[in-house]
């Protein structure tokens, strides 16, 4: 399969995982502190949030505006949404990629939003992965 066809992104259970862990953890930091519970309550139900639209969003995708499909193109992406709303959006410069992972960040062309991305390598076909690090080492 080319990057000339939509590539379908799937629940990660990888970034699940690691999202688990790394809240897990700075729940646990701050349970550990020194501080009253009224305090200590409030900083942990913060963390359980950001847990919850994290996994929803990125990792499992049931956020309405979790990103499933992109079509990468050289000059503008095309971006699907879980509502079907498709969107062109500018690949940006701090987008990232390594072994096991890449981050795209997008600037949406119609209005000044910008769209993140996380896949790690059970997001897609392994071959798709590759092929996908590879356009963005060219460009």
């Amino acid at each position: 399969m080319g990057l000339n066809q939509f590539l379908e992104l799937k629940p990660s259970y990888w970034l699940t995982a690691f999202f688990v862990f790394t809240h897990l953890g700075a729940m646990l930091a701050v349970v550990s502190l020194p501080l009253p519970w009224f305090v200590i309550l409030p900083l942990v139900i913060l963390v359980l949030l950001n847990l919850i639209n994290n996994l929803r969003r990125y990792a499992l995708q049931l956020s309405s505006v979790a990103i499933i499909k992109i079509f990468p193109k050289q000059d503008a992406w095309l971006l699907q949404d879980k509502q079907g709303n498709w969107w062109q959006a500018k690949l940006a410069e701090n987008s990232f990629y390594s072994l096991y992972w890449i981050v795209l960040n997008f600037k949406r062309m119609d209005v000044k939003k910008k769209i993140s991305i996380i896949i790690l390598p059970d997001s897609l076909e392994k071959d798709s992965f590759r092929r996908l690090r590879a356009k963005l080492h060219i460009i």
